[in-house]
């Protein structure tokens, strides 16, 4: 799920338990109307290739 500031629900992907969510982040991302200052996510978006 992509939120805005407020903690509003921008969009959100469905995925199955046993799979990455990373796959989805940039789909999410690419939802947003502009671009971000900052993105808080979980550790598990830390790769370089995300960065």
């Amino acid at each position: 799920m992509i939120a805005d500031g407020a903690g509003g629900a921008i969009a959100f992907r469905i995925a199955p338990g046993q799979a990455h969510e990373l796959p989805h982040a940039v789909p999410l991302l690419d939802r947003l109307t502009g671009v971000p200052k900052w993105v808080v996510a979980d550790r598990g978006y830390t790769s370089h290739a995300f960065r």
